[in-house]
Formats: C-alpha cells, structure tokens, sequence
C-alpha cells in the first residue's frame, strides 16, 4: 500500500479585531493538517492594523486589489512548490488580487465561505434585527447601500458593494476559484443563488478539538441550562430570558457565558460567568443539561452546537441557517421557530422534565461530534477536495 498523498499547503487568512469563530476554525484547520503529516504554510493579515484615517482609505483600496498581497503570494508560490492555495478570509486587506497570483503558477485555489460576504454587504443576512435577503444575487447590492448596512456607513457600504459588483462583472468569483467549502448546506444555498458554479461548491462544516475529556456523568445529574456567545442582539439572549422566565420554578439554573455588556434585573436562577477560555466552556457543556442557541440570525454555521456535540449535550436552537443543518430535530436536539419565546418556554421546560429524553438526545449528539466534527473528519474532507486538483 503507497504512502497517503502529503500536501503543501500555502493557507491565508485576514484576522478580525474581535477574535471570533471564523479565527478558530482558520488556525484549527492549520493545526489538524500539520498534525496530519501536511506541510502548511500560514500568512495573515490583521485588522489591527487598521487604526487610523489613512489606514482606512488604505483598507478600502484593498477591497478592490491589493497588489503587496498579490506580489507576497506570488513571491511565496515561487519559492516552494504548492498543491493548493486555501484562502480563509480574505476581507478586507487580502483582496481577490492572490486567486491571480496562484492561477498565474498553476496552483488551485480553494476558498473557505463561513459568512455571507459575497451576497451581503453586512455578511450577515441580518437587517434591523430579523434576516434579510434583498441583496442576494443582486449584481450591484442596492440595498445594502442603500440601508448603510456595514456598520451604519454609507462609504464603507459603498466600497464593499463596489468591490463586490467589480468581481462580480469581471467574473473573479465564479472563474478564479476552483472550489468553495461552505460551511453548511444553508450556506451553499445561498452561493448557488449568487450564481457560483454549483460544481465547485464542496459543503466542509466547521469542527473541534475535543479540550476537556467527555464527561460520563448520569443525565439525571446535569441540570443546569448553558447559553454560550456574544451578548448581542443577534445571539437571541433577551427572548431567551424571556422564555426563561415562562418555565416553572425548577432546581436548573440557567448559565452565560459571553463577552459584552451584562444584562440587567437577571432572576435569581440565572447566572451569568462572564467569558470563558475554550476549555473552560466545554468543561460546563460537559456538565450541562443542553446547550439553547436562540439566535435571530441565520447563522453560517454554528459553531456552540458541535462544542455541545463533543460534550454530550444536546441542543436546542432556532431552526435556521447552517445551524438547522447541525441538528436533527427529535434526534440530538430540538428546532423552534425564530422568535417564539413561548415554544422555546414549552421545548425547555419539557427538556428539564425529562431526563430520559435529555440523555437519549445527549449521546446521539455525542455520536453526531464522532461521526462529522472532529479533527481527523475535517483532514478527511480536505484531503478529497485537495485530491481533486493533484491527481
């Protein structure tokens, strides 16, 4: 029998000011690849380093092209031969000017999609609090301009959407990149309304490390109630609270753990822990009863859930986005309608009254996190797409 295919990979990425989901899942994937045995190259950017006025000019050129990321790739690729280039994020320093430095070479070029970027200027789907679609498979993303919906911005919304229309008419998106690997199926959906080739669009989800041993502790002991993300409007805090404060006076606590602004006037069984490492986070997974993701977005992905997963504690979550990808209602957890804080009220109170239920759900989710979500999956589906462009 030959030796696996070992791969040289040059991987990018453009790191966020607050660091967040999309910063794990870039370094997570470096790591499993070099433990893999491949060779990975990482070079980022950071936003940093976006601090002042001219610094912000400078950022919105690059949405265009930025040509010392262009002539960096193009230097890198020439020193080492490369199987792949694999582009995490390229917003905003990047730019789509490295997809030409790689065709140039010869080396395919795969792009990760974990947000909505390329069919919204928010990347977000999210307008004023409820999902938004307007701008999708739009060529020129009007509405987007026209609701100042990056950050509140009429310029910064009219540079990303000039961006954007520009690659789009120049055919960047559908004929410089060989494969996107979308986060979910939801996302997949939405780049096949974009007008990206549908052939080249491969559904890789996100995956964890496993940081705290899975706990084999009885159900019946696990009955406390987690909520794990930002404390902003979209995470759905507030409706949980208000859900919260329907179910009947019971021995479970509800516990947050989040970064932002705490909330105000929380009732007696809830407490709120502030932000937590990594492990510290699956540590109380482990000894939840279940996870609830309220949120009011459709999220990408959906990250908290295979945490949950790994831990053996199921979830309950609004049933959208790549989030209702992860869960199988009735089977490791549960799906409730956007906003319904009186569902959400009846699918929690029957969770805490059921144990059975709760363990039933808990070990199918375990097995979920065994069969799709771990490190050596995600290698896995890597190296089929990488074998597609290095036969």
């Amino acid at each position: 029998m030959s030796d696996p295919k070992r791969y040289r990979v040059l991987m990018l990425h453009n790191a966020y000011q607050t660091r967040g989901g999309e910063e794990e899942s870039a370094e997570s994937e470096c790591r499993a690849l070099r433990e893999a045995g491949h060779e990975v190259t990482y070079l980022t950017a950071h936003n940093d380093d976006i601090a002042s006025w001219s610094d912000k000019i400078r950022a919105a050129g690059t949405l265009f092209w930025s040509r010392s990321w262009q002539q960096q790739v193009a230097q890198e690729l020439g020193n080492k031969t490369y199987d792949v280039l694999h582009v995490q994020n390229l917003f905003p320093q990047i730019s789509p000017s490295v997809y030409t430095a790689a065709r140039r070479v010869g080396v395919p070029v795969v792009q990760a999609v974990r947000n909505y970027r390329l069919a919204c200027p928010a990347a977000t789907l999210l307008r004023e609090g409820k999902p938004c679609i307007d701008c999708v498979g739009r060529m020129v993303k009007l509405p987007g301009l026209r609701h100042r919906c990056y950050r509140g911005s009429a310029s910064a919304s009219a540079s990303i959407v000039a961006a954007n229309a520009t690659h789009k008419a120049i055919g960047t998106w559908q004929k410089n990149v060989d494969c996107y690997l979308a986060v979910s199926q939801y996302v997949a959906d939405v780049l096949t309304k974009e007008g990206m080739p549908e052939e080249k669009i491969s559904v890789k989800p996100c995956f964890t490390y496993q940081l705290t041993d899975f706990g084999e502790i009885d159900y019946a002991d696990r009955k406390d109630v987690l909520f794990v993300g930002r404390l902003s409007e979209e995470k759905g805090l507030p409706l949980l609270l208000e859900a919260w404060c329907r179910v009947a006076p019971n021995q479970s606590k509800l516990k947050i753990i989040g970064d932002g602004a705490i909330p105000t006037d929380l009732p007696a069984n809830v407490e709120f822990l502030g932000k937590k490492s990594a492990r510290d986070v699956q540590k109380a997974m482990s000894q939840a009863a279940f996870v609830v993701m309220p949120g009011l977005w459709a999220e990408p992905f959906g990250r908290v859930a295979i945490e949950a997963f790994a831990q053996g504690a199921p979830v309950i979550a609004t049933g959208i986005g790549g989030v209702a990808n992860i869960i199988e209602n009735g089977v490791n957890g549960s799906l409730f309608p956007r906003a319904d804080a009186s569902t959400l009220a009846e699918v929690i109170q029957e969770y805490i009254s059921n144990p059975n239920k709760r363990r039933r759900y808990g070990l199918a989710a375990r097995q979920a996190y065994i069969d799709f979500y771990t490190p050596a999956k995600n290698v896995e589906y890597l190296e089929r797409v990488y074998a597609q462009f290095n036969a």
